[in-house]
């Protein structure tokens, strides 16, 4: 565990050092790899998520395909328990801030979307290793909810947080593959 908290202090800093012209100019990129992605192209139901602390900004990518596709994002339902749920939004100014900043969809009964209903899972990431291991912030929120479904879970970040090996434990869930501005990575 020391090791891995190392690492996030570590990419934190590296992270919060990119411009945000960098962040931008390689969100864009990274929207139309995605847009470009056979298995999205094919889903009918993606999870997305909201960027924090110098991720990836997807939004724009969530906000054109609004009226194409069930759009979800994760929404904290238990801090103490690292629950974390879907529900779908009908716009992007639907979230709000959540736990921890991030924002996330309001909790509205019928916007909830099964695990086993989603099909793409978009996951954010302060590092992926090319074995699909990936370092989170440490809480498990995601790790969790992947166990919980069959979707394609697709890591998505800036290529210079990829790398050959990081730290993972037993309840680390991989990932399928990686998505950055230079294209996609299938594990």
């Amino acid at each position: 565990m020391y090791e891995k908290e190392i690492l996030r202090k570590k990419i934190m800093d590296l992270r919060s050092k990119m411009s945000t012209e960098e962040v931008s100019q390689k969100s864009e990129r990274i929207i139309e790899n995605i847009q470009n992605f056979h298995i999205f192209k094919n889903a009918h139901t993606v999870l997305f998520f909201a960027p924090h602390h110098q991720e990836p900004d997807i939004l724009p990518l969530a906000e054109k395909y609004m009226q194409n596709k069930t759009l979800c994002f994760p929404r904290v339902m238990s801090v103490p328990l690292g629950i974390l749920e879907a529900f779908s939004v009908s716009s992007i100014t639907d979230l709000i801030p959540g736990n921890f900043g991030i924002l996330e969809p309001p909790e509205i009964e019928v916007c909830h979307v099964a695990p086993e209903n989603i099909d793409m899972i978009l996951v954010p990431a302060l590092a992926i290793d090319q074995r699909g291991n990936r370092l989170g912030y440490g809480k498990g929120f995601f790790d969790r909810f992947l166990i919980r479904t069959n979707a394609l879970a697709i890591g998505v970040i800036f290529s210079s947080f990829v790398f050959p090996k990081i730290p993972s434990t037993f309840h680390d869930v991989p990932l399928a593959g990686i998505i950055t501005e230079n294209g996609f990575l299938k594990i």
